[in-house]
C-alpha cells in the first residue's frame, strides 16, 4: 500500500504497513523528485548517483546534491 496526502499519518502503525510515497517526507516535492528521477533516465552519467540518493543510500545529502 502506497500512501500520499495530508492525512497519511492516519495509517502510521497500521497492519497494512503502508509505504509513504514521498521521499524526504514532503509531498509538495513529489513531482520535483519525479523530475530528478527522469533525469536519471535521460542522462546515464548521472543515473547511479541520482538513483542511490533517491533510494536513501546517500542520507547525508539530498538527491540534487551530486558532488
Amino acid at each position: 500500500l502506497i500512501v500520499t496526502g495530508p492525512r497519511r499519518g492516519m495509517l502510521a502503525g497500521s497492519a497494512l504497513q503502508p509505504h509513504l510515497a514521498v521521499p524526504f517526507g514532503d509531498m509538495m516535492l513529489a513531482g520535483c523528485f519525479g523530475l530528478v528521477a527522469s533525469i536519471a533516465e535521460l542522462l546515464p552519467e548521472l543515473a547511479d548517483p541520482i538513483r542511490a540518493s533517491l533510494a536513501g543510500q546517500n542520507v547525508d545529502r539530498a538527491p540534487w546534491d551530486l558532488d
